[in-house]
């Protein structure tokens, strides 16, 4: 068993946080041999474990690359990037919850949940590109928000 349950089990419930507004509706358990991880009954999430300024940055960004004539594979590339971290729907939504789980309990430490992460996408077949950029994503940005939900 690497999954239990074997598909997502969650509800959709704005109202108690906006930025979290997916709920889910029993535990979720990943045993990936190394480690085992359990989501909570009731657990929030926003199935995007990237930094949500970084992608709303990004998609900024665009307007102003125009500016310099002859990169527009810079335009393109900061496009692409953008529009794959920030997508919510996806493979990996169920690798999204727990990555999201174990920066908010930090029960493993911050490169071992990103590890966590990295596998669960592979194991859902997400593409291998969007795996790197969401996985680099968290490595080099992610260190914030994992400071962040240590001082609470």
């Amino acid at each position: 068993m690497v999954f239990d349950p074997p598909f997502l089990q969650v509800s959709f419930d704005p109202t108690g946080d906006p930025n979290r507004p997916w709920v889910t509706n029993t535990p979720h358990e990943f045993n990936g041999g190394y480690m085992r991880i359990v989501v909570p009954s009731r657990f929030r999430t926003d199935f995007t474990s990237h930094p949500r300024w970084l992608a709303n940055a990004l998609v900024l960004l665009v307007p102003f690359l125009w500016v310099w004539p002859g990169l527009v594979w810079v335009l393109a590339a900061v496009s692409m990037f953008a529009l794959l971290i920030r997508d919510p729907l996806g493979r990996h939504q169920r690798a999204a919850m727990f990555h999201d789980s174990g920066y908010s309990d930090q029960y493993a430490p911050r490169h071992v949940v990103d590890a966590a992460y990295r596998r669960i996408m592979e194991l859902d077949h997400v593409n291998p590109v969007r795996i790197l950029l969401h996985f680099w994503a968290v490595r080099l940005f992610g260190g914030i928000a994992w400071r962040r939900n240590k001082n609470r």
